[in-house]
This record gives C-alpha cells, structure tokens and sequence, in this order.
C-alpha cells in the first residue's frame, strides 16, 4: 500500500477497524466543535478585548488544519471516485459534491476576509462580521463524522422531493395568504399592510405559529381569514416533520432487514463451512478404516 492509499484510508470515515482513521476522525471533530465554539465566544466583546491574539491564532490553527485535510481530499479523490476517467474528472466531482463545498465553505470566509484586508478594500470590510458568521458553516463538516448526522441527510435526500413539494406549498400559501390580508386589511390599517410583500411577513409569523402580536388583523373578514390562515398552518408546518419521520422509520427498518439478511447469511455460511469439515472429517475416518481393513486381510 502506498502513501496516497494509507492517506485516503486515514481521512476516510472509520469503518471500525482502523484506529488512525479513528483518531484523525475525533481530532476533526473536537476541531470543529471548538472552532465553532470559538467563534461564538467571539461574538462577546469583552472576551474579544481580552483573548483577541488567542483567538486569532486558534483560528489560523484550525483553518490551516482544514485547508490540509481539503487539499488531502482532492489528492485523493481519484480513489474516492474510482470509476471517473482520470484525476481531473474526480477532482471536478468532489470539488461540487455537498461534501467538497462544505469543506471549501469551512475555510474560504476566513481567505476572502484576509484578502479584503490585505487589498485595504475598506467598502468589502463592511462584510467581514457576515464573512466571520460565515465560519460556523463549518460545523456542517460534522456530517463525516457522525453517523446519525449521516443518516439525516440520507433521509433528507431520498426524501427530498416530497420536501420540495411541503416547501412550494407552504410558498404558495404564504403569498395566497399575504394577498387575502392585504385585500381585507389594507383600507383599515394601511401603515400595518401597505403591500402584498410587507404583508408576507404578517403571513409567515402566522404560518409558523409564532405570532409575534405587532401585526394583527382588525376587521371581523380579516379575523375570520386570519383564524382559517392559523388553523391550516397547524397542519402545515407538522408536514416536514412527518416527512422526515416516516423516511426515518422506513430507513431503520431497512437498516435492520439489512442487518438480519447479513447476519443470517454468515449464520448459513458457519453452517455450511461446518458442514463441510464434519464432511471432511468423516472421509478421513472412511479412508483410515479402509486403510485398516485392508491390513487386516493382508
């Protein structure tokens, strides 16, 4: 085994059996947990005042730990790819794989923000705290190395068209209901519905049942309206959930079925290799008696 294949076993998920790919792993993941860490305990002032050189250094540390393991992983992405043509073609596949852009995600706001500083681009600097909230993207690499986190997004991939669906639904009602308290709305309180879009905002905080209370309808048509609107969000936002839940039941009960079918094919397997050498066994008996029968009448 060569370099670049030992290099791809260490920084591929742990199957179990190899206890660098184990330890590269959990060092990852503390990595990424204190990073983020890091990042919110630098959103206090005070603490920024005080630990802004130590903050600063542990993020160079974990950014120049990520952009290794990134450009590791396009080294070797000719072996995570083995059926594309050659290098280049792989290279390409894993650079726009959801893997490959949350890796690019986890280390390229630190980049941009050092090149604005770097160019003096005072107007670009404007964005350097969104570029530094940026960074918690990072915490989606956590999806290598968790299973269950691994199993979510399997689910939401293979559920992801009945998503789709919930999400356009829920569009369509919004504006449905955004144009409905407009209409009903806007003569008696047109500084609270002006529009269609202002009036979006009165319609999501309803559908999500948050109800934050600055908005409220105060017609008896656009009590009615806002009353049917409340009801049928109920239902509404329980859609993604049931959706994700029953794709997480069908996919336990697959892994299961998969577990048994596997542990009942090893079973067969023991049964047949021990078959076998009872087999084997009872012809060497026949051989030695033959054997001994054979002395016997000579």
């Amino acid at each position: 085994m060569n370099i670049k294949q030992s290099i791809f076993r260490i920084i591929s998920v742990d199957d179990g059996r190899n206890i660098k790919s184990q330890i590269f792993d959990i060092f990852i993941s503390l990595l990424i947990l204190l990073s983020v860490l890091a990042i919110v305990l630098e959103s206090f002032d005070h603490l920024t005042e005080r630990y802004k050189s130590q903050f600063h250094y542990f993020e160079m540390f974990a950014v120049a730990i990520f952009t290794i393991e990134y450009v590791l992983r396009f080294w070797t992405s000719d072996l995570l790819y083995s059926d594309s043509r050659n290098k280049v073609r792989s290279s390409i596949k894993y650079f726009f794989s959801l893997s490959g852009l949350i890796d690019l995600l986890a280390t390229l706001p630190f980049y941009v923000s050092a090149a604005g500083t770097a160019i003096g681009d005072f107007r670009f600097l404007r964005t350097g705290r969104l570029l530094r909230s940026l960074r918690l993207l990072r915490i989606l690499k956590l999806n290598k190395y968790s299973k269950s986190l691994g199993l979510l997004g399997e689910i939401i991939m293979e559920k992801k068209s009945d998503l789709l669906a919930a999400f356009m639904f829920t569009f369509v009602l919004t504006v449905i209901a955004a144009s409905l308290m407009y209409s009903v709305e806007h003569e008696a309180q047109p500084d609270k519905f002006p529009n269609i879009i202002e009036t979006c905002w009165w319609a999501v905080i309803t559908l999500t049942t948050i109800g934050y209370g600055e908005v409220t309808p105060k017609t008896g048509l656009g009590k009615i309206v806002g009353g049917l609107i409340s009801v049928l969000c109920v239902g509404l936002v329980a859609l993604p959930t049931a959706i994700l839940s029953a794709g997480m039941i069908e996919k336990l009960h697959r892994t299961r079925h998969d577990e048994n079918m596997l542990a009942e094919g090893d079973k067969n397997l023991e049964l047949d290799s021990l078959r076998q050498d009872i087999s084997d066994k009872i012809e060497a008996i026949d051989e030695k008696l033959n054997e001994l029968i054979e002395k016997i009448e000579n």
